[in-house]
């Protein structure tokens, strides 16, 4: 993902190259734009929005106040700019998100959205009238292209990955912001190749050549870096992205001016400056893009230095590494009777080169799945003039990738990956096919569930932090029966780790898993008859539920109360991790195949809340929270006498404003349900809770005799405008007589030993103390047992 930074003192989104062309209205142009956003850049609330970007191509500045967008043109006024300016040469990015923000000093987001299948696209000056620019119609787009005029910019890459650096853990102040100054004399600094950091574990081991765990681990949150690089004498450059992997958190600086940071406070930090958050594991490994608006400026010809303060979370952690990588743009040479497709598109830089038009994708069989011998693998296309050409280690084809010239014979577990290139520099979206080969000893499995085959082509043991790229493969019975004879019912790119908290390391491992498009970007499919989403888990019932039916049973009960809880399909598995044929020895055994808690229509379904929803009444929800041991990198907050985590927004996506607001709901609910009058209905704490919603959660644990109900797992969400309502259920794997022991009695109400005291928890104690409450619990009781919760219904 791409993340846009800005200087102090510049209006948001606001880009900075060389100066082109005469001032005139008419010098503001629609220079690129992104109708299908599969990830190029996240906008403020971590979505991927549309976006579109105006270039002012003249000398001197120009100011929108007043213009309008639209994409209609019989509705010129229908967005309307606020007071902000592009500079000369510059660039402005606006999102097309339906969002309709106009706040001068942040994100710009228009009130509609852009058609991926084409549509008009108009700047109108202030009068409502007079077309500034347009594009009528832009083209149909697919995920991955942008469309824009034609500017020829070209990379210039200026830091790469494993290039020189030296560093320093101060140990005091000394050296204020001297040591981020070109002429500074690092001589008797440690010397190496980035990535610099240390990791007393395996993931970031390959990425760290300057080790500094002596110097900074329990002695200094900070370490100084320094990566001299050169600019040649006549090299224009314009714009500048900085890509880094980082953990905990950073400032970054050019030849003294800062330039981007992550995870860090306001200025240019000191000698023991500490990171304001941790970063997850599973991001720091991927690149995050910083594109820098001005930071060209701070380039000179010859000699420069790119300065990080990198950044820890606590003296005693384990790890850290800073890695970063620089990247320049010239201005390129406008044309603008010229418009292109962008396989890479910029937003607020130069358009790069692009090509004349998207043909066709390849047809290629046969479709991915198993295979139990030498394969024909057919790649053709409808133009007789294609191109087409492949790679076969998973990496995206180019126009140097091994030409296709008559059928491959696949005769091991191949990833395929093909595209079409036309003479005239157009190109198709990637395809990709994917062939697992089977050894002869599981070539007539037989099922009379599922089955499911995943293979990670050599990629070795999953992680638990990042995804890793795999394949994935769902076969369903016919006639009652599943063989691999018949064609895969879905076959997906996925990316795939491990989860599971106390049962993360036990021999049958639980995995969550992400469908994946040809760009690694999140993508919906309905497997098995569920409703469409990306985001699924593969669990794997172990010792504690050796029957595999504890959470399917109680999830299912839990829907048929009227409570959403996951769906679940019941599989088997093969999942093989190394570069071999699939064999017998890859069987993973019976899963459920199942939903991940999310907020979204199929799933819980509350209102999307963003990070700049900080007044009321839209700071007010939704929020997804549970009571849980702490996610990798998450401190959550207490409130209410509790510990609360955060789900939905992840922590590091929630600002101050919500956090706070949140926290004080919590503690003026907890203070009104201790209070003298905590069953007044406006003075207690009714107004707070959706009481149904607490009992009926309270019953199904009760029932089960969830050993870790409130206390672990433990899901509620609060809506805009709403209470808190308790859900979804979740993780009863230790419930219903398992064998963990403190569940084993069904003629009480509470377990036994430790287990959850039901009745006297924190909150629901208090609860019970009150008469309506208390028989609401036993209403809702009778109700279901006369229906869902029957022993007819269950049994």
């Amino acid at each position: 993902m791409s993340k846009v930074i800005w200087k102090a003192g510049l209006p948001a989104f606001l880009f900075f190259f060389g100066v082109l062309g005469a001032a005139s209205a008419q010098d503001l142009i629609i220079s690129e734009l992104m109708a299908v956003n599969n990830g190029t850049i996240e906008d403020e609330d971590g979505n991927t929005p549309d976006w579109l970007e105006l270039f002012n191509a003249g000398d001197s500045a120009q100011n929108l106040s007043g213009y309008f967008l639209s994409d209609d043109p019989l509705v010129p006024e229908k967005w309307r700019f606020p007071s902000v300016s592009i500079a000369p040469g510059g660039f402005l990015l606006i999102f097309a998100s339906d969002k309709d923000r106009r706040d001068a000093n942040s994100e710009l987001h228009t009130n509609f959205k852009l058609s991926s299948s084409g549509e008009f696209l108009g700047l109108f000056a202030p009068d409502g009238e007079t077309v500034v620019d347009q594009i009528s119609p832009f083209p149909e787009l697919i995920a991955g292209f942008s469309y824009g005029i034609s500017q020829n910019a070209r990379q210039i890459g200026l830091v790469g990955s494993e290039v020189p650096a030296r560093a320093l853990v101060p140990t005091n102040g000394n050296l204020g912001m001297t040591w981020m100054e070109p002429g500074f004399d690092d001589s008797g600094w440690l010397s190496g190749q980035t990535g610099v950091g240390y990791d007393r574990n395996a993931t970031y081991r390959g990425l760290i050549n300057l080790d500094v765990e002596d110097q900074m681990r329990n002695e200094n949150l900070a370490c100084f870096i320094r990566i001299p690089f050169s600019l040649e004498d006549g090299v224009s450059v314009s714009g500048l992205l900085l890509r880094m992997k980082y953990d905990d958190g950073f400032i970054a600086f050019i030849n003294g001016q800062r330039i981007a940071a992550g995870n860090a406070p306001d200025g240019n930090g000191s000698w023991n400056t500490g990171a304001t958050s941790l970063h997850d594991d599973g991001e720091a490994v991927e690149f995050e893009d910083f594109t820098v608006a001005g930071g060209a400026n701070f380039l000179r010809e010859g000699e420069n230095v790119l300065s990080i303060l990198g950044l820890n979370d606590n003296l005693g952690s384990s790890d850290f590494v800073i890695l970063p990588e620089l990247v320049g743009f010239d201005a390129g040479e406008l044309n603008r009777d010229e418009m292109l497709y962008f396989p890479q598109p910029t937003p607020g830089s130069a358009n790069l080169p692009g090509v004349s038009g998207i043909t066709l994708p390849p047809e290629v069989a046969p479709a991915s799945g198993v295979i139990s011998g030498n394969t024909q693998m057919v790649i053709t296309s409808e133009s007789p003039t294609a191109v087409i050409r492949y790679t076969t280690n998973g990496s995206p084809p180019t126009s140097n990738s091994t030409r296709y010239s008559g059928p491959v014979t696949i005769s091991s577990s191949s990833r395929i990956r093909t595209r079409v290139f036309e003479p005239d520099g157009s190109v198709s979206p990637t395809v990709s096919r994917s062939y697992i080969m089977l050894a002869s000893n599981v070539r007539n499995f037989r099922s009379t569930i599922p089955v499911v085959v995943i293979d990670s082509f050599g990629g070795g043991g999953v992680p638990s932090g990042s995804f890793e790229e795999a394949f994935m493969a769902i076969y369903e019975p016919i006639d009652g029966r599943t063989s691999f004879a018949s064609e895969a019912t879905l076959a997906s790119r996925i990316g795939i780790k491990t989860r599971g908290s106390s049962t993360g390391g036990r021999d049958k491992v639980s995995y969550g898993l992400e469908f994946w498009d040809e760009n690694n970007e999140d993508t919906d499919f309905s497997p098995l008859g569920m409703p469409e989403e990306s985001d699924w888990i593969l669990y794997g019932a172990y010792n504690f539920d050796r029957a595999h039916l504890r959470n399917p049973l109680i999830y299912e009960l839990s829907r048929q109360c009227g409570r959403w809880a996951a769906r679940t399909r019941f599989c088997e598995v093969y999942f093989n991790t190394g570069s071999g044929t699939l064999s017998s020895s890859h069987y993973r055994g019976i899963y459920s195949f199942m939903e991940k808690i999310k907020r979204g229509t199929d799933r819980v379904d509350i209102t999307e809340l963003s990070s700049g929803h900080t007044s009321e009444p839209e700071i007010s929800g939704g929020y997804m929270l549970k009571i849980d041991r702490s996610d990798p990198g998450d401190r959550g907050f207490s409130a209410a006498g509790r510990s609360i985590r955060w789900v939905d927004p992840k922590e590091d996506d929630v600002p101050s404003a919500q956090a706070t607001w949140i926290r004080n709901y919590f503690n003026s609910f907890s203070s009104a349900l201790n209070g003298a009058n905590f069953r007044d209905p406006v003075r207690g704490y009714a107004p707070y809770v959706d009481k149904a919603s607490w009992v009926d959660h309270h019953i199904l644990n009760v029932l089960a005799k969830n050993v870790d109900a409130l206390r672990l797992s433990t899901y509620f969400y609060k809506d805009r405008n709403g209470p808190i309502e308790f859900g979804p259920i979740w993780d009863f794997d230790r419930s219903m007589n398992s064998t963990d022991g403190r569940d084993d009695n069904p003629t009480t109400w509470n377990g036994t030993g430790d287990g959850t005291d039901f009745f006297n928890y924190p909150w629901w104690g208090r609860l019970f103390d009150d008469p309506d409450f208390m028989q609401l619990y036993r209403d809702r009781w009778h109700e279901f047992r006369q229906g869902s919760l029957s022993n007819t219904n269950i049994r």
